[in-house]
C-alpha cells in the first residue's frame, strides 16, 4: 500500500494543498521531504497521515488503537480550534492504492460543501462514505480483509519528534535482562506498532535473536586420529539465510558508520548489550559494544533496523531482501541528533537500501536536504509549506553555500581545538578571541610587574596561546581564525574535566558573547571542570556602557601616536574622531574614513585600515592608507618599538586583578 494523493484544507497554517507522490521508472515510491520554518504544517500534515494508518489498522485489528466505550480514542482528535483563521471549515482526504480497489481517508471539521470539495481535488464521488455537511466527521473506506492484508505484508510507522533513545549510563541497567525473546503471536492483534518510540531495548532483543539465529551447533569429526569439525545443526542452507538477515542490519549499520562492519556475539562474560560488538572485515573488534555509539549514530541505526524487524516479524523472507520491504515510513524531523556528517552522507544512503519503502520525512536541515539530493537526484519531491509547493534542486542550492561555510567553520573549530590541546605544559592558559589580544596582554604584563607596586604579577604563574591569524607570513607554528569561534570553547572544554585552568577572554564588544561569557553582577564565569571566561574589564578612563576591544585599555594620546611604516605615516584612529559623514578635520590635517558605520561623535570604534576603513586624504590618492593595523600596533607595543616604547599600561591592570582572583580559586566545584 502506498499513498496517491494527500488533499489539505484549512488545516492550523495550512490553507489548501495537493499533494500527489511520484514514483520512478521502476515503479518504486519517491521520497518525499517536508520542510518549512516552525509553525509552517510540517508535523500537522504527518499526523494527519498517520491518522489514517491508525484508522485503516483499526478496521482490522483489535489492539490498532486505544478502545473506549463509544468505539477508540482518535490518534488526532478533531479540534475546530485548528480550523484555519477566516474560514468555515477543515477537511482531509488521503487516498490509498491497494491490489484490490482503492483506501481512501477522510477527515472534516465545520460547514462544508462536500460534492464540491471533492469534484475540486478531482477525488472520485462514488467513495462509500456517508458524509456530514456540518461538524466533526471522520471515516475510512477499507474492508477488514484489505485492513489485514495491508498491516501483515507492509512495513507502516511513524517515528515522532520525541523518539526517544535511553542512554546506556541513564540510571537502572536496563538492558541486563536481554535474552532470546519469546513473543507470542495471536490473531487481530497488530504485531508491529505504528508510532516507534524508545525501541532500543527491542531492537537489541530481536539483534540478539538474529545473531543467535546465524550461528551453529558443530559436531566433532574424528578420523583416521584427526579430529575436525563440522556443522551438525541446522542445515547450511539454512544459515545462509538467516545469515542474510544479519548481514542487511550490518549493512544499516556500515552505512551510518562510514565502513563495512560485522556484528559478533561476544561470551557469556558479557552481559546483556554488552554481549553485541562491533567488528571490521577482518574480524578485529571496532567498536566494544553497541553502547558505544553515539546518541545520533544509535538513533538512525534504531530507526532503520527498526523497519527491518518489523519486515521481518511480518515474513522472515522480507528481512533477508531490503529491496522487497513495502510499506510507508514517516519520520518527523530525520536529523535529530544527527551530526552533519550523518545528515550529509548517510541519511541518502540508508533510504536508498529500502526502494520500495514510501519514506515520508521532515527536515530543517539543510544538510540533510543536500545529502538527499546528492543520493536521489530528480528522484526526490522536496514540498514546502504551508504552501505546498515543490521545490526544485535549484531553489535550496543557497543551502549549498550554508554547508560549505559550515565545513569552514567546522574546520577552523577543529584547528582551534588542536592548537590548544597541543600545549603540553600544566600552567593555566589564557585563550584570547584575537592574535593581537595576547600581544598587549603580554606586554602590559612584563611592563607591569616591573614596578614595586605590582609585585604581585610576579607570583601569577601562567601562560598566553600564542597565535597568529591563518593568512600571516609570520614563522608562529600556531595559525588559526578564531573570530566568534570562542564563543562556544568554554562549554565544550567543561564537559570533562581539564588538568589544567583554561581561561577564555574576549572584547567587550559583542553583546551575544559577552552574555554567554559572564555571570551577572560577577568579574568572570565559572564553567566547571577548570574552566573559566571573562570579558575585558572597562578602565576607568572609558565610560563604563562603552563596547570596548583591547586597543581601548590603552590611553587616547598613547593609542593614537603617529609612526612611520614603510616610508607612510600612520597610526590608529577612534571613530568619534570623525563625523558621521566621514571627515576628521584638525588644524591643517584633513582625512576621511571610508567606514562611516565606525564614525561619529559617540563611537570609538578603532579604525585600523583593514577592509573598507581605509583613512585617507579627501580627493587625494585612495590608496595611501593613513590606519595603522591593530597587528603591526601590537607588534610594535610588545617589541617595546618607538614610540611604543613608554606606553601607560595602567588600563590592564583591572585584567591581571581578575586572572589573579581566577588563578586563586579553588579548582574543585
Amino acid at each position: 500500500m502506498y499513498i496517491n494523493k494527500i488533499v489539505c484544507e484549512n488545516v492550523g497554517p495550512i490553507e489548501s494543498i495537493s499533494i500527489k507522490p511520484r514514483f520512478n521508472s521502476a515503479g518504486n515510491p519517491i521520497p518525499i521531504v517536508i520542510v518549512g520554518e516552525n509553525g509552517s504544517g510540517k508535523s500537522i500534515l504527518l499526523s494527519q497521515i498517520v491518522d489514517a494508518l491508525y484508522e485503516l489498522a483499526d478496521v482490522g485489528y483489535e489492539n490498532a488503537t486505544q478502545k473506549t466505550s463509544a468505539g477508540h480514542e482518535y490518534y488526532r482528535t478533531i479540534v475546530p480550534d485548528q480550523i484555519r483563521l477566516n474560514s468555515s471549515y477543515m477537511a482531509t482526504v488521503l487516498s490509498f492504492s491497494s491490489p484490490d480497489k482503492p483506501i481512501y481517508y477522510y477527515c472534516k471539521s465545520g460547514n462544508l460543501n462536500i460534492n464540491d470539495f471533492f469534484e475540486k481535488h478531482r477525488i472520485p464521488d462514488k467513495i462509500d462514505i456517508k458524509r456530514l455537511e456540518a461538524g466533526n466527521d471522520k471515516k475510512v473506506v477499507i474492508t477488514e480483509k484489505q485492513s489485514e492484508d495491508i498491516f501483515s505484508h507492509n512495513v507502516l510507522c511513524y517515528f515522532p519528534p520525541s523518539r526517544y533513545e535511553k542512554p546506556r549510563w541513564l540510571g537502572k541497567d536496563y538492558f541486563e535482562e536481554m535474552g532470546l525473546s519469546h513473543e507470542e503471536y495471536m490473531a487481530r492483534r497488530l504485531r508491529n506498532p505504528i508510532t516507534v518510540n524508545n525501541v532500543t531495548v527491542e531492537t537489541l532483543q530481536w539483534l540478539f535473536n538474529i545473531i543467535a539465529d546465524s550461528r551453529c551447533d558443530l559436531g566433532m569429526v574424528v578420523d583416521n586420529g584427526k579430529i575436525s569439525y563440522q556443522i551438525a545443526y541446522p542445515p547450511q542452507e539454512a544459515i545462509m539465510s538467516v545469515m542474510l538477515s544479519r548481514s542487511n542490519v550490518e549493512r544499516v549499520l556500515g552505512e551510518i558508520l562510514g565502513k563495512d562492519v560485522l556484528l559478533r556475539m561476544q561470551n557469556r562474560s558479557f552481559s546483556g548489550s554488552k554481549r553485541i560488538g562491533i567488528c571490521d572485515t577482518k574480524g578485529n573488534l571496532i567498536i566494544p559494544t553497541l553502547d558505544s555509539l553515539s546518541t545520533g549514530q544509535m538513533a538512525l541505526f534504531s530507526i532503520f533496523s527498526t523497519i527491518v524487524r518489523y519486515a521481518d516479524r511480518i515474513n522472515v523472507n522480507q528481512s533477508i531482501r531490503l529491496e522487497s520491504i513495502r510499506g510507508i515510513v514517516v519520520i518527523d524531523e530525520i536529523d535529530l541528533h544527527l551530526h552533519s556528517n550523518l545528515q550529509r552522507n548517510a541519511l541518502g544512503n540508508l533510504l536508498e537500501l529500502f526502494p520500495k519503502v514510501q519514506f515520508i520525512i521532515t527536515t530543517h536541515s539543510p544538510l540533510a536536504l543536500l545529502g538527499l539530493n546528492q543520493t536521489f537526484g530528480d528522484d526526490l519531491d522536496i514540498i514546502e509549506m504551508p504552501s505546498g509547493k515543490y521545490i526544485s534542486a535549484e531553489e535550496f542550492a543557497e543551502f549549498d553555500k550554508a554547508y560549505s561555510f559550515y565545513k569552514e567553520t567546522d574546520r577552523y573549530t577543529k584547528e582551534i581545538r588542536e592548537a590548544i590541546d597541543q600545549q603540553t605544559t600544566d600552567k593555566p592558559l589564557i585563550i584570547t578571541e584575537g592574535a593581537t589580544d595576547w600581544r598587549h596582554f603580554e606586554a602590559a604584563y612584563n611592563a607591569l610587574k616591573t614596578r614595586p607596586e605590582n609585585s604581585w604579577l610576579n607570583e601569577l604563574d601562567f601562560e598566553f596561546l600564542e597565535y597568529d591569524p591563518k593568512n600571516s607570513k609570520d614563522e608562529n607554528p600556531i595559525k588559526i581564525d578564531m573570530g566568534q569561534e570562542i564563543k562556544n570553547m568554554p562549554q565544550e572544554y567543561s564537559k570533562i574535566e581539564q588538568k589544567r585552568k583554561m581561561i577564555f577572554v574576549v572584547d567587550n564588544d559583542v553583546p551575544d558573547i559577552c552574555k554567554s561569557f559572564m555571570v551577572s553582577g560577577k568579574e568572570y564565569k565559572n564553567w566547571g571542570n577548570n574552566v573559566y571566561s571573562m570579558t575585558l574589564p572597562v578602565p576607568s578612563h572609558r565610560k563604563s556602557n562603552e563596547a570596548i576591544c583591547v586597543e581601548h585599555l590603552y590611553l587616547d594620546d598613547d593609542l593614537m601616536q603617529w609612526v612611520i611604516v614603510d616610508g607612510h605615516k600612520r597610526r590608529i584612529f577612534l571613530g568619534n574622531e570623525f563625523s558621521e559623514l566621514g571627515f576628521f578635520q584638525k588644524g591643517d590635517e584633513k582625512y576621511f574614513c571610508g567606514y562611516r558605520n565606525a564614525c561619529g561623535k559617540d563611537k570609538i570604534s578603532v579604525i585600523d585600515g583593514c577592509d573598507n576603513k581605509k583613512v585617507f586624504i579627501p580627493f587625494g590618492d585612495e590608496k595611501e592608507n593613513f590606519a595603522l593595523p591593530k597587528m603591526q600596533f601590537a607588534k610594535m607595543v610588545l617589541a617595546a618599538e618607538k614610540p611604543f616604547d613608554n606606553m601607560n599600561f595602567d588600563g590592564f591592570l583591572p585584567l591581571f586583578e581578575r586572572l589573579k582572583r581566577i588563578l586563586d580559586e579553588e579548582s574543585a566545584d
